[in-house]
C-alpha cells in the first residue's frame, strides 16, 4: 500500500489559513460547502447540524444545475433547514446576519427594512425549495456513531496510554467534520467513511494497530467485515482530497455570484 505522505496536498510558501476567501467573486460549490462550515461555527451550530446541511446542500446540487442557483442563499438555507431537523434552534435573522457578515467582512448589521425582508423572504423560499427537490426525504445515516464505537474498541485494542498520549480522537473527529465539504460522502458507507478517518487519524501519528484476528483479518476488516483493505485505501483518498481542494478557493475565481439577492 501507498504511504499518505504521497497523497497529501502540498504545502505553499505561505499558509492558506492565513487568507481570507473573497466569495463574492466566486460561485461554485467548493466554495459553498466551505461558505456553510465557515457560517455554522460562526452560528455556533451542533456538529450534527452543519453535518446535515452538508448533507442537503451536496443532494440538492446533484439535483439541480449550480449556475442556475446562488449556493451561499443554498447553504445558508440549508444551515436553517438542518437546525430544525437537528432540534435546534437557529433564527432567520441570525442565519441572515452571519451569512451576509461572511459575504461582506466589515459591513455593518442588517436593519430591519425592505433589504433585510426581502433576504428573509428569499431564505424561507429556498428552504421550501430545497425541501422539494429533495422530494421531502431528509433521512441520511451519518457515520458519527460509528467512529465512535470503533474508537472505543480502538482504545481496548491500543490501551488507554495511547489514548491519553496522542490525540487520536479529536482528529478522527476533525477529519470526519471536514469530509462533508465534499459530496463524496454521499457515495460511501458510514462505516467505511468512520474507518478511514481514524485510518488517517492513526498514520498521522505513525501508529499500526498490533497483530490480526483468527483468520488473517485486519483492524478495520473485524469492525466492519465489508471493508476491504482497498475500499479503505480508496475512502482515505478522499478524505485526503477534500485537503487538496482548499488549494482551489485561492485559485482564479470561477464565475460570480448570480442572485440578485445574496450578492
Amino acid at each position: 500500500m501507498e504511504t499518505l505522505l504521497g497523497l497529501l496536498p502540498s504545502s505553499g510558501s505561505k499558509s492558506q489559513a492565513s487568507k481570507k476567501i473573497d466569495y463574492k467573486k466566486r460561485q461554485d460549490k467548493v466554495a459553498g460547502a466551505r461558505f456553510l462550515h465557515e457560517c455554522g461555527m460562526k452560528l455556533d451550530a451542533k456538529v450534527m447540524t452543519v453535518a446535515s446541511a452538508s448533507v442537503l446542500f451536496h443532494r440538492f446540487f446533484r439535483e439541480v444545475n449550480t449556475t442556475d442557483y446562488d449556493v451561499y442563499l443554498i447553504a445558508g438555507s440549508c444551515l436553517y433547514l438542518a437546525g430544525k431537523l437537528e432540534d435546534q434552534t437557529l433564527k432567520a435573522r441570525d442565519v441572515i446576519n452571519v451569512t451576509q457578515a461572511t459575504l461582506r467582512p466589515g459591513g455593518r448589521p442588517l436593519d430591519m427594512d425592505e433589504a433585510y425582508w426581502n433576504l428573509r423572504d428569499a431564505l424561507v423560499q429556498a428552504e421550501l425549495l430545497v425541501l422539494r427537490m429533495l422530494r421531502f426525504n431528509t433521512d441520511f445515516e451519518h457515520p458519527h456513531k460509528y467512529l465512535l464505537h470503533y474508537m472505543v474498541s480502538l482504545e481496548d485494542w491500543l490501551g488507554d496510554v495511547v489514548f491519553h498520549r496522542l490525540p487520536l480522537r479529536r482528529t478522527a473527529w476533525t477529519l470526519l467534520r471536514d469530509s462533508y465539504m465534499d459530496p463524496f460522502i454521499l457515495d460511501v458507507k458510514p462505516q467505511w467513511l468512520a474507518l478511514a478517518c481514524i485510518h488517517v487519524s492513526l498514520q498521522c501519528y505513525g501508529l499500526n494497530v498490533p497483530g490480526s484476528v483468527e483468520g488473517g483479518k485486519t483492524w478495520y476488516e473485524t469492525m466492519c467485515p465489508s471493508c476491504s483493505r482497498e475500499t479503505l485505501w480508496n475512502v482515505t483518498e478522499k478524505v485526503l482530497d477534500v485537503y487538496g481542494q482548499e488549494q482551489q478557493l485561492f485559485s482564479v475565481p470561477v464565475g460570480s455570484v448570480s442572485s440578485a439577492v445574496y450578492s
